[in-house]
């Protein structure tokens, strides 16, 4: 996705906004990986996905910085586990 995408992302980079095919490419994977985690305990499975969005999403900031958190959160939760 992001060798498709990714001309497109740093068109609008500037801008601070989100194509919206990028937008919801983001939104389904990211329900994705927060379902992984709620409903399925697979935090382990859920960290690597955000670490994936977080490199795929890089040009769209607004995007990345959501991954960073969501990053944040997943570690600390897989870290408290161990």
């Amino acid at each position: 996705w992001d060798r498709v995408a990714q001309a497109v992302q740093m068109m609008h980079q500037g801008e601070g906004s989100v194509d919206p095919i990028t937008e919801e490419m983001f939104r389904e994977s990211r329900t994705f990986s927060v379902r992984l985690h709620n409903e399925h305990g697979m935090t382990e499975l859920s960290l690597e996905m955000v670490r994936t969005q977080r490199q795929v999403f890089a040009e769209a900031e607004r995007l990345a910085e959501q991954t960073s958190k969501d990053e944040e959160v997943l570690s600390a939760m897989v870290e408290s586990r161990t």
